[in-house]
């Protein structure tokens, strides 16, 4: 199999200066199990309802994606092996892959030098 098996659900979050972190985690928490609800729903088919106006510069709903790859279980009870193919040009404005790992998690940064300096993205990453 070759291929992107990804499920895509693209989350807005209103961020107020004023709210407190455990405020805003319940809002992101609450969006979250709100859009899991729906999450069968193709990507491709929230785009033409929403009809955003489109840009060929970006994607259609979001610029920043956050990706769990928890598929260890899967990968290794078949024979399938992943293959990554690194292109040198990043996909979005900024994405970070968490991967599940035998001793935690693994986490890699990917983003765009036109609008990210190294430096900013390095101290982004020691938030970590």
């Amino acid at each position: 199999m070759i291929g992107m098996f990804v499920n895509t659900l693209a989350l807005r979050t209103h961020v107020d200066g004023q709210q407190d972190f455990l405020s805003l985690l319940a809002q992101v928490r609450n969006t979250c199990l709100e859009a899991y609800e729906h999450q069968d729903a193709p990507f491709e088919k929230v785009v033409d309802a929403v009809k955003p106006q489109r840009s060929m510069a970006t994607t259609p709903l979001f610029q920043v994606m956050l990706v769990l790859q928890n598929t260890d279980a899967i990968i290794h009870a078949s024979n399938v092996q992943p293959y990554v193919l690194e292109t040198g040009i990043s996909k979005f404005d900024l994405s970070l892959e968490v991967t599940e790992a035998p001793h935690g998690l693994s986490c890699i940064m990917e983003y765009s030098t036109t609008l990210f300096k190294p430096e900013t993205i390095a101290r982004l990453c020691r938030h970590f």
